[in-house]
């Protein structure tokens, strides 16, 4: 038998040894396992989540006066503002169909406590008529972002009403008969890991504010605004503390339903401003702290079709007419919400008996394809005159405002017209010995029935004056609100109609303007729009509509065109700050 050699074993053991110690250093070396892991998993998306705030009836005002803590919190990582607007329908069941359709309620007709078209009335998606408001909870469902094991809706109000309408389509409706019930039922909530979308509904400062005031000096009220506050805090801070925070991103969004009339600090039913004055916050760990302050808005309806008139007959709007002699301007802001196509141009306003064939008048019109601003200017036989429709008469993108003018001016011994848009001057266009406009017409506003083509615009401030008005002046009436009663060229204003009220009456406010109302032939849409943005872009319009697709856009809900919301998810433009 052969013997083993002792020398050999011994060489065997320790190069195995060796093997053994430059594996471990190679795998250290090469394979370092804590640091790839902790890659791997911040590679991992967070899932996107939303919490939703109402607090109703914790008014704007008083809200930022009182500044509670847990509110003040909020606001160091989130964008925020004090002047948002609220729906135009400030009554309860007007503000949530707002907050749940991403319409405002007008949108839909009447809308009453039912949350629901009380006369029947409305449309979704062409498919015909329907009672009920489509809401966004029944867009999440269809989308596949609740209604799943691992997605669900869970939305918690003292209000029965509101969980059986616009959220009857919520993973799980909890009905809690006051707000200490409505915190504890939100802190439950808050322990299933599934949840997506919460909604909690406060409602002691409504109920406190139509009893007392709306008020932070009312000290009932502000005790409702520090409870609510408290309220709001133990939420965020068990939504903090979920054992799965570190792998959600969740969305905070608080807001109010309206503001408080100016005049009655316990009433907040009319469509005044001060009534629909709200706030909102839009809270995440990543968002960086900043205030918005809202676009001014703008009370008007719109124009859609041809013979969509509001008009002063003949008899009474001769002053309108610009005559053969004299200095006049004819000045108007104006929206377009869609633009006429090809060569369908469009008239928006006129004193004269046709669109284009025999004119015997003036047209403000704009073209097609183009959208260039002009005025056809006709009298009897002679030939058709266009001032404007150049360049620089050029209208600003769809929804935007523009100031559009004619100005009628003598100057070496000839009468002239020029168009101005936006403070940029036509080519002037030579009228002497035109007799512009005879009595026998009429002065409306809107599309003439003889109008080649149609669009949707709004006017806002339509005025006409017998004077030229200074360019300057002109230019600024842009970001001006309205005509002020000590304005330095009143005494040359002969009509006046800031395009705002209700019913079929659009009121003329020029001095001495009496009995030359508008009346329209159509029912009046009557609605507040984004003003002018005359910031340089630091403001922005927000407005209760834009909850909704601002909840979409978090949840990364594809929205479809024809469910036709009216609000702006602006959060997106500050992608950079949250999307790692």
């Amino acid at each position: 038998m052969k013997k083993f050699d002792s020398n050999k074993i011994y060489l065997l053991y320790w190069a195995v040894v060796l093997a053994l110690v430059c594996f471990s250093a190679c795998k250290k070396f090469y394979d370092p396992p804590l640091v790839f892991e902790q890659a791997e998993e911040a590679a991992i998306p967070k899932k996107r989540k939303v919490l939703l705030i109402v607090a109703d009836g914790a008014v704007s005002d008083a809200v930022k006066t009182i500044m509670p803590p847990n509110i003040s919190k909020l606001l160091e990582h989130a964008k925020y503002s004090w002047n948002a607007y609220g729906d135009a329908n400030t009554t309860d069941g007007g503000s949530w169909v707002g907050l749940t359709s991403g319409k405002v309620s007008t949108a839909y007709g009447v809308v009453d406590s039912s949350l629901n078209i009380s006369n029947g009335e409305g449309n979704e998606e062409n498919h015909g008529t329907i009672s009920y408001i489509p809401n966004y909870s029944q867009r999440l469902l269809a989308s596949g972002k609740i209604g799943a094991a691992t997605s669900r809706m869970v939305v918690i109000s003292p209000w029965q009403t509101l969980l059986d309408v616009p959220y009857k389509f919520a993973d799980r409706k909890i009905y809690a008969d006051n707000d200490d019930k409505v915190k504890d039922s939100a802190l439950r909530a808050l322990q299933d890991a599934s949840i997506t979308h919460l909604v909690v509904n406060f409602n002691r400062p409504n109920i406190i504010g139509k009893q007392y005031g709306f008020a932070a000096g009312i000290t009932q009220y502000k005790e409702a605004i520090n409870t609510v506050d408290s309220q709001i805090g133990e939420i965020i801070n068990a939504l903090k503390s979920r054992s799965t925070y570190n792998t959600e991103d969740w969305l905070a969004i608080l807001t109010t339903t309206h503001g408080v009339s100016s005049t009655d600090k316990t009433r907040y039913d009319g469509g005044t401003l001060d009534e629909r004055k709200i706030f909102f916050i839009y809270n995440n760990d990543n968002i960086k702290k900043q205030e918005f302050s809202s676009l001014s808005s703008y009370q008007t309806f719109p124009f859609t079709t041809r013979n969509q008139i509001a008009a002063l007959d003949a008899a009474k709007s001769s002053v309108y007419a610009l005559g053969a002699s004299g200095n006049y301007t004819i000045l108007s802001k104006v929206r377009m919400l869609t633009k006429p196509t090809g060569s369908n141009h469009t008239v928006l306003a006129y004193k004269s008996n046709h669109a284009y064939s025999g004119v015997n008048g003036w047209n403000m019109m704009i073209t097609g394809g183009t959208g260039l601003y002009r005025f056809v200017i006709g009298a009897a036989s002679k030939a058709l005159l266009f001032v404007g429709g150049g360049a620089e008469q050029a209208s600003a993108p769809a929804g935007s405002w523009d100031v559009v003018a004619l100005k009628v001016f003598d100057s070496a011994s000839k009468r002239w017209a020029v168009c101005m848009t936006n403070g940029k001057r036509s080519i002037p266009v030579d009228i002497t010995g035109y007799d512009i406009g005879a009595s026998s017409t009429p002065f409306a506003l809107g599309t003439i029935t003889n109008s080649v083509g149609a669009a949707t615009f709004n006017l806002k401030d339509f005025s006409i004056w017998n004077t030229a008005l200074p360019d300057q002046y002109i230019l600024n009436y842009r970001c001006g609100n309205g005509i002020a009663a000590n304005d330095p060229m009143l005494t040359n204003l002969i009509g006046y109609w800031p395009v705002e009220g209700s019913g079929t009456t659009v009121f003329n406010k020029a001095p001495n303007a009496s009995d030359k109302n508008l009346t329209a032939n159509f029912p009046l849409a009557w609605t507040w729009v984004p003003g002018a943005d005359c910031s340089g872009g630091s403001s922005i319009f927000i407005s209760s509509t834009d909850i909704v697709p601002t909840i979409f856009y978090w949840l990364n809900t594809k929205v479809i065109d024809s469910w036709g919301l009216e609000g702006n998810a602006w959060l997106k433009n500050y992608e950079t700050e949250f999307v790692k």
